[in-house]
């Protein structure tokens, strides 16, 4: 998957909002608060540092009024800190995490213990109801994140790949895949079905806290400062892909139609935008085969432009490996040279690494050949001398 990245750093217009109604009764820190989602009966539940878990009933009336919000009910509900709150979407059950390595879920109604989730190693940080299926979402800082079924309250996959705490996680609006963040700043994608990480999003330098999961993407916010907006581009990416394939099959049929047309010149510039070597040595071949081949060649290398002799050149130091190649090569290799491009290799700093590269082959080529040549002469000589020994 791709993802597209957008930072925002600073602060933003956050319009007009009035005091309401504060909910007061709790004895330490407030670690988590969530609202419910039907409109029927609204609440709020909230936990704290205090070990509690508090359900709230917002006031109604005139809100230019300042209310003091009724507690439903009070349940001490871990051992340690809380760390998070959930309200499924039903607003039936409530999930809490907490630092003594349990998430609970209970009964919104009355605030009835229904189950305990135990299997992390260490505290849980962030706890989510799946939005289509009966199960649930946690994160610990054993760098694991957990997938529950609700009906008997069983872990069913568990998520590997972060190294540090998974410090918040969340559903996709679909379901279908999990989003993650830890302490080390990355950001991990997940497939629910498969376990396996889709993608790790990198764009925080410090700890991620938040996340947020919307139709349009992902907004991550962490210790650096940063909130960061994410897209998902898979499907512009893969439409991108489409077309270039059919265009790259464009033009190779298009290069098929010049080479049978025997218009070489344009074949061999086309091989070169199209990154195709060997095409390239082939169609070179065939040019040398002509009468005037050599001269074509170097007329042709003179229409080059310096991008694409850069790459000539890499294709030369390719070919000049291959003994089979090297005839053609080493003719490519003179026409270039003897070309109008020679004053301005020098000043290229980008071409000396192709230079060094055909050397050892070309030194290696040349004293093949040579013992070859010599080779040769002795066996005339010897072919000679016995002729006359006939006489």
């Amino acid at each position: 998957k791709q993802w597209y990245q957008r930072r925002v750093r600073g602060r933003a217009d956050a319009g007009s909002y009035t005091l309401a109604a504060t909910c007061t009764g709790h004895t330490s820190a407030v670690s988590g608060v969530a609202w419910s989602h039907l409109p029927e009966n609204i609440f709020v539940v909230s936990v704290s540092s205090d070990l509690t878990l508090k359900l709230w009933q917002p006031p109604k009336g005139n809100v230019n009024k300042l209310h003091k919000t009724k507690c439903v009910y009070t349940i001490k509900a871990h051992e340690k800190d809380i760390n998070c709150v959930t309200v499924s979407p039903n607003d039936k059950l409530i999930i809490t995490g907490s630092l003594d390595k349990t998430a609970k879920v209970w009964s919104a109604d009355k605030g009835n213990l229904l189950g305990v989730l135990r299997g992390h190693k260490r505290g849980i940080w962030s706890a989510r109801f799946s939005p289509v299926d009966q199960c649930v979402l946690t994160s610990s800082g054993d760098a694991l994140v957990k997938l529950w079924r609700l009906s008997d309250y069983s872990c069913i996959r568990t998520y590997e790949g972060h190294a540090s705490s998974v410090l918040n996680c969340q559903f996709t609006t679909l379901g279908r895949q999990l989003v993650s963040c830890c302490a080390d700043g990355l950001i991990k994608v997940w497939d629910t079905q498969t376990s396996e990480c889709v993608t790790t999003l990198d764009g925080h330098t410090d700890k991620c806290w938040a996340l947020m999961v919307t139709e349009v993407g992902i907004v991550s916010g962490a210790a650096d400062s940063l909130l960061c907006f994410w897209r998902d581009v898979t499907a512009e990416e893969e439409e991108e892909e489409i077309r270039e394939e059919e265009l790259q099959s464009e033009q190779q049929q298009e290069l098929r139609n010049l080479v049978f047309n025997e218009r070489y010149a344009a074949a061999f510039a086309l091989s070169l935008s199209l990154n195709m070597p060997y095409k390239c040595l082939g169609i070179a071949q065939k040019i040398l085969e002509l009468e005037d081949g050599k001269s074509q060649l170097r007329c042709l290398i003179d229409s080059l432009q310096m991008d694409q002799i850069e790459s000539l050149l890499e294709y030369l130091a390719t070919w000049n490996t291959n003994s089979k190649h090297t005839i053609v090569a080493q003719n490519v290799l003179f026409a270039l040279l003897s070309s109008g491009h020679n004053s301005s290799f020098a000043e290229n700093p980008k071409l000396r690494v192709h230079w060094e590269a055909l050397i050892p082959y070309t030194e290696r080529h040349f004293e093949r050949l040579s013992k070859l040549q010599q080779q040769a002469t002795f066996l005339q000589y010897t072919w000679d001398r016995m002729k006359l020994s006939e006489l």
